[in-house]
């Protein structure tokens, strides 16, 4: 594989989401923002509400298409099918494997990969039968540029959204790319024989030696183990923890814990100190410690300057007051009551509290009250877009061996006798 197709190869999920995010626009408020319900196992679909709207008759249903809200997969008797947002069964639930995609160039198709265990084809949300059930393999990565990659053997050819076979089965791999300085997005594509373009006009051409392309470090840096640090920075956190002990006279500076790091390169912002007996905050920033009347401190949550003229507060922290969590902003004003037991999973907009051994959750930034907890676990699931403005929040929970969601509003969707 030629060096410039690996570099920018690393780019293709990247510059695809980007891509496909500019293309799209927010569909307007529809009332058929639906959500699977689960009626003694039954499932079928219900607006954010909780009314019932189609009638639990499932074995399973999924949600509907994040960006479109048009279909859904779902399961009886084993076999999965497609319906729409009327609930008309469009692919018969005759299937052994269909997967689909939200990620399509035009708001009103969205694109299921068929198989029967061994090849695999495409379906159109019509229903139609766009590619034959006889493939090794459907990549969707490519909607966007209007095309669907189909391997045969090892090896891809090019589709087009309605079918058509443009290219020939020789090519290895796919990336974007932007070639003789112009704004226009190609797709490149390796085969044995050289390396080609696919152009917008569904063309094939021998590919630029010297493309334009970008160079992206695409690591996630929140993906690291906030346990385990590169021993040169230990060792200068050491130096530096070992200092402030000796200028503050502290019993502890608890460097495996850090209460926040950096989003991009993963430095210590603030770390968990201790000094007889009483918890305090180490800000590495400022070189600075600050003890409170908190009896632990689980994390600091920063937040932007608009999220602070907004709700005032630029920081959160979870913390224990006597034996109970909740979250206070910086200047020590509670934020939510101090009353949980503990806290499972914690995004910047979401926690998981516990209490009396069950689950429930706070959501920030919004004026619905918290999830109560009364379930063996909860989980946040997704955000389905009701509006370009507004996305409703949904959780997955356990409750009495079954399972269910519950919305951002805290309504059930889901009746378990």
């Amino acid at each position: 594989m030629n060096h410039f197709l690996k570099k920018i190869l690393l780019l293709s999920l990247w510059m695809i989401s980007s891509y496909g995010a500019v293309s799209q626009t927010s569909p307007p408020y529809s009332p058929k923002v639906l959500i699977p319900y689960n009626l003694n196992g039954a499932w079928g679909y219900a607006d954010t509400f909780g009314t019932v709207i189609y009638k639990p008759q499932y074995d399973s249903v999924g949600f509907f298409e994040v960006w479109h809200n048009s279909h859904a997969l779902v399961k009886r008797h084993g076999k999965t099918g497609i319906v729409d947002n009327n609930y008309d069964l469009v692919v018969k639930c005759t299937y052994d494997y269909l997967k689909g995609t939200n990620c399509c160039p035009k708001e009103d198709i969205n694109f299921f990969s068929v198989g029967n265990g061994k090849k695999w084809g495409v379906y159109a949300s019509s229903g139609k039968k766009v590619i034959p059930i006889k493939y090794d393999d459907i990549d969707f990565n490519f909607l966007v540029f209007g095309l669907i990659a189909v391997s045969k053997n090892k090896k891809y050819a090019m589709f087009t959204l309605d079918g058509k076979r443009i290219t020939d089965f020789k090519f290895n791999l796919f990336a974007p790319g932007i070639f003789a300085g112009g704004g226009v997005m190609d797709l490149l594509a390796e085969a044995d024989d050289g390396n080609y373009l696919i152009k917008s006009d569904k063309t094939v051409v021998p590919a630029p030696e010297q493309p334009n392309s970008i160079s992206v470090d695409l690591s996630d840096p929140n993906s690291r183990d906030t346990k385990k640090l590169p021993e040169d920075k230990r060792q200068i956190y050491l130096k530096r923890s070992n200092e402030l002990k000796a200028q503050h006279m502290l019993d502890t500076v608890f460097l495996e814990r850090p209460l926040n790091r950096a989003g991009f390169k993963g430095d210590y912002q603030y770390v968990l100190v201790e000094k007889d007996g009483k918890k305090g905050v180490w800000d590495l920033k400022k070189n600075t410690v600050k003890f409170n009347d908190y009896e632990d401190i689980l994390t600091i949550r920063t937040y932007n300057k608009q999220i602070a003229q907004k709700y005032g507060f630029s920081e959160l922290w979870y913390g224990k007051k006597n034996g109970k969590w909740g979250i206070a902003t910086e200047a020590g004003g509670t934020h939510i009551p101090f009353e949980y037991d503990g806290f499972g999973e914690i995004t910047d907009s979401f926690a998981e509290t516990k209490a009396n051994g069950k689950s429930g959750a706070v959501l920030l930034f919004t004026h619905y009250a918290p999830i109560p907890c009364k379930y063996d676990s909860i989980d946040f699931l997704q955000q389905i877009e009701v509006t370009n403005q507004w996305a409703f929040g949904v959780y997955k929970v356990t409750y009495l061996g079954y399972t269910g969601y519950v919305g951002e509003n805290g309504v059930e969707f889901f009746k378990f006798n």
